[in-house]
């Protein structure tokens, strides 16, 4: 399971996301999240048990205090534990969809392109309903 998302006879997944990883996903990628360095930090440490080799995104706000999105949270850990295959592009409605695309004021229409998540706060269409 260390290496593989997806069976390889069905294409299938093996492991289906959790209910509390769905919810953490969709808070976190709200419009509103902005964290501080540390903050940012900390949520990376945690979530790669503190292995190096994570790329710092630069803050998307810089006065009068550095702060990152938790879009870009999300970004940098795709981007660290997938690698290479992280170069995503993806353009799907979620629940909350409701009108204009990068603008819906839902978050409901979820933008990654190049495994960066631009637009939209991701839920279970985005990355599954916790059924394998």
């Amino acid at each position: 399971v260390v290496e593989n998302i997806c069976t390889p006879r069905s294409g299938e997944p093996l492991v289906a996301p959790a209910q509390d990883f769905l919810s953490a996903a969709y808070l976190l990628t709200q419009r509103n999240v902005m964290l501080d360095r540390g903050r940012f930090m900390q949520l990376c440490t945690h979530i790669t048990a503190g292995r190096s080799g994570l790329d710092i995104p630069l803050p998307t706000v810089w006065k009068p205090v550095q702060l990152w999105t938790g879009k870009q949270v999300f970004t940098a850990l795709l981007r660290h534990v997938a690698g290479a295959a992280a170069d995503i592009n993806v353009e799907t409605r979620e629940k909350g969809y409701v009108r204009d695309k990068m603008m819906c004021p839902r978050e409901g229409y979820v933008i990654m392109k190049r495994g960066e998540l631009l637009a939209g706060a991701l839920g279970k269409k985005t990355l599954g309903d916790g059924n394998k």
